[in-house]
């Protein structure tokens, strides 16, 4: 039973490609505002063949017409084509610029933290030895302001190994 539905599916699914790809191949012309249909070399005008009673000079305008159009068709459809190739070219590069940028906003960030680090990390550091040679510093804020310049040691480190 299935094989039998599947069967008629593929059937109709092909008839209805046969008929959808004569459909695309026919082409419709205007010729002094009379509409004709160019299907595989044979001319009808509202359904029915004309070709035998045209004249030689009207077949091959007629005919003519109809090659250009699927020339031009076919080449809108090429330059469609690489039209869209161009846009996902041009989507690609503007994706790589932006990921470009963030990289170099975030090094440019990495470079400032590493400085910032190190500024503080030498002005503590200066701080605690011109204290400490005047002798302003007790035992407790000895021990606190060394707890300190190891912090910011540490951070100094992490900033620069960020960096690399």
């Amino acid at each position: 039973m299935t094989n039998r539905i599947l069967r008629n599916m593929k059937l109709l699914v092909i008839v209805l490609v046969f008929f959808g790809c004569n459909i695309l191949l026919a082409q419709e012309v205007k010729v002094k505002d009379v509409a004709y249909i160019v299907k595989e070399g044979v001319i009808t005008k509202e359904g029915v063949d004309i070709t035998s009673t045209l004249k030689q000079e009207q077949k091959d305008e007629i005919l003519a017409l109809a090659k250009s159009k699927k020339l031009q068709e076919l080449a809108n459809a090429e330059n469609a084509k690489h039209l869209k190739e161009a846009e996902k070219r041009e989507k690609k590069l503007l994706k790589g610029r932006k990921k470009s940028v963030k990289a170099l906003k975030q090094q440019e960030k990495l470079q400032a933290n590493f400085k910032s680090a190190d500024k503080k990390y030498t002005k503590t550091l200066v701080k605690y030895e011109r204290l400490k040679e005047k002798g302003k510093l007790s035992p407790v804020d000895d021990s606190k302001m060394l707890e300190k310049i190891d912090k910011l040691k540490e951070k100094l480190e992490k900033a620069k190994k960020k960096l690399k």
